[in-house]
């Protein structure tokens, strides 16, 4: 057999022992750990062959000692069945005795600390129980919990079940908020498993109601009231602990939803969307254009970028993670984009004597603005003059400035600035006839635009033109 005691103290600097022991001893009761889950924990029994002797049950509990003024919780442990020997009764009258645990206050501890705690009789006195009193006067300083009492009848020569009155009582933590409603300041609940540690929770098939424990892996000490598992509240109920920060799991959360409907679940749940709550989730598709995100049901809110601007094709990429914050209308995105600012250029050539359309592949990305620069031979014999343009597209309009004449002067198309980006004039010797050649930006895609030519007069000569393209 072996009997264990250990001192409840913290190891922070921050805190003596003393001031950290007064926090249990303020909390819970002394009493039994259910560890057993069925109750039996130290619990006193007839021997299996019933004779003058009882048989106390390994167990565990909290013992409150007190030393030089001060009071301590103590937990004892027996890992063994302890066998106590009930003296005969000689007298005429029932004599009724206490069995206790003992915890020695006087004795310092020694490496394996078993030789603290004991578990013994209290010899009785008369025909009624021994007060608390009574059982300190026996033991004098040191400190006890009272596990039953046994009667014993004159003459008896065995000692059965009908003769042991159970006085354990599971531990209890008290004067604690259990839940968000306030269910009762003064709530006092009996746990199976107190301050015990798990990595992840028991299952609930296999806990009662009012069990209770420390997660390891979240951080929270948590209970079970019967039906659901839920983070015991010390304090404010909305507390976050540090690993929930650190990990971030209050505002995190994978997406589950379908293309450009982005949804996650958070736990615990949102309630609402506030101005200024920032919410991270991983996209599990690219965009396909404008985008929403749902967070617990509440309803789609629109992702911007750049504050207002909708989302263009492959900004959020399958596997992104996504930063937003809610503006109180939208959620502005504020990680970068998945599909980013690109750069390309390149030169082409138009025939110049027809019309039709163009298409300048390879791109690599969407164009969001394209310039232009091109150049054609106005006279087509001895003589030429070159005719320029040069014209954008923005996404959304095509303008030009083209240049015709020999001085060069310049001509705005203001006639002509939101249909065309290539504006271009020749001029045939025979026969004597102007020949237009103009041109405008007509599609965008993810890797091309097309260009839409249109061509009046009879013949004409190549165009040469220089893109840039900016995504």
């Amino acid at each position: 057999m072996s009997n264990k005691t250990y001192l409840i103290e913290s190891t922070l600097a921050d805190y003596t022992a003393e001031e950290f022991s007064s926090v249990y001893n303020k909390l819970i009761t002394q009493g039994i750990f259910n560890n057993s889950g069925d109750g039996t924990d130290l619990r006193v029994q007839e021997k299996g062959v019933p004779d003058m002797s009882v048989d106390v049950k390994l167990g565990a509990c909290l013992v409150e000692i007190t030393k030089a003024t001060v009071s301590w919780m103590t937990i004892n442990e027996s890992n063994a069945i302890t066998n106590i020997v009930i003296p005969d009764n000689a007298g005429g009258t029932n004599r009724v005795d206490a069995i206790i645990v003992r915890v020695d206050v006087d004795t310092e501890p020694n490496a394996l600390k078993n030789n603290i705690m004991t578990i013994e009789r209290v010899a009785g006195t008369g025909a009624t129980a021994l007060s608390d009193g009574a059982i300190q006067t026996a033991i004098g300083d040191d400190g006890f919990y009272r596990l039953a009492n046994i009667t014993v009848t004159p003459a008896a020569t065995e000692i059965y079940d009908a003769d042991i009155e159970d006085t354990r009582v599971i531990v209890k933590v008290e004067n604690i908020d259990l839940d968000a409603d306030n269910v009762n300041a003064n709530y006092t609940k009996s746990f199976k498993h107190l301050w015990r540690g798990y990595a992840t929770d028991p299952l609930p098939a296999d806990l009662v109601e009012g069990d209770m424990w420390y997660n390891t892996t979240d951080d929270l000490i948590k209970y079970f009231d019967g039906t659901s598992i839920l983070p015991l509240s010390i304090g404010d109920p909305d507390a976050a602990t540090r690993t929930m920060v650190r990990e971030g799991e209050l505002i995190y959360a994978a997406d589950s939803g379908g293309s450009d409907s982005y949804a996650i679940s958070l736990s615990p749940a949102a309630t609402g969307y506030v101005t200024g709550m920032v919410i991270h989730f991983k996209a599990n598709t690219a965009n396909t254009g404008s985008a929403t995100l749902n967070i617990n049901s509440l309803g789609a809110k629109t992702i911007k970028k750049h504050h207002d601007q909708d989302l263009d094709d492959n900004d959020i990429e399958s596997g992104q993670i996504v930063t937003v914050v809610y503006d109180g209308t939208n959620f502005q995105m504020q990680s970068q984009k998945g599909n980013p600012n690109f750069y390309k250029t390149g030169n082409a050539t138009w025939n110049g004597s027809s019309s039709g359309s163009q298409v300048i592949s390879g791109i690599g990305f969407k164009p969001k603005m394209i310039v232009f620069r091109a150049a054609a031979v106005r006279y087509a014999g001895a003589s030429r003059v070159v005719s320029t343009s040069h014209g954008a597209f923005d996404g959304t309009n095509n303008s030009c400035l083209q240049i015709y004449d020999s001085e060069f002067s310049p001509e705005l198309n203001t006639s002509r600035s939101n249909d065309r980006c290539i504006d271009t004039r020749n001029r045939n010797a025979s026969p004597d006839e102007t020949i237009y050649n103009y041109a405008a930006v007509t599609a965008v895609s993810i890797d091309s635009f097309t260009l839409t030519w249109t061509h009046s007069g009879v013949g004409g000569n190549a165009i040469d033109f220089q893109w840039e393209v900016y995504g």
